[in-house]
């Protein structure tokens, strides 16, 4: 929605087509470059925090908070578990 608002068709297919190639490159857990410990917590501080922000913008405040809540619950819960 944010993408599809700011560069029309451009934004609406990039901005989560350049997001998903970074992830599926850097982050995912196949990934053939994957960041590991500090770096990889970073980006997933990163990408969360863009997404929590970019809905904060579109003035869903609540929606944005209790998602950067959630995905950062859940990564810590991730990574200190070790799963």
């Amino acid at each position: 929605m944010w993408g599809f608002q700011q560069g029309k068709m451009i934004g609406a297919i990039g901005v989560p087509l350049v997001v998903a190639v970074i992830w599926s490159m850097l982050g995912s857990p196949n990934a053939p470059y994957k960041l590991q410990g500090f770096y990889g917590s970073i980006l997933e501080l990163v990408l969360f925090s863009a997404a929590s922000f970019l809905l904060y913008s579109l003035g869903h405040t609540y929606l944005a908070l209790i998602y950067f809540i959630i995905a950062f619950g859940v990564s810590m819960l991730i990574h200190f578990m070790d799963i």
